[in-house]
């Protein structure tokens, strides 16, 4: 989600796009492997509101685009 390991209040604008996060779930688990995101917890043990809207909006593009079994053959998407 963002760079390094770590939470940084300096790194608020750097993370993560959910275009970003979308490529990196297709080059992930889209051949076959595991994607891991590291989302670090604040200084107040929270996910910071950058990473909350990053992730939230990922969600959103996942469901969007692989939310309909394309082999069901009633296209009722799930």
């Amino acid at each position: 989600m963002r760079p390094g390991w770590f939470w940084h209040a300096s790194q608020d604008s750097q993370v993560k796009t959910p275009a970003k996060l979308l490529d990196l779930y297709r080059t992930s688990v889209g051949r076959n492997s595991v994607l891991l995101l590291n989302v670090p917890p604040n200084r107040d043990g929270r996910i910071s509101d950058p990473d909350t809207a990053a992730l939230a909006s990922f969600g959103q593009t996942v469901r969007a685009t692989y939310g309909t079994n394309l082999l069901d053959p009633s296209g009722v998407p799930r």
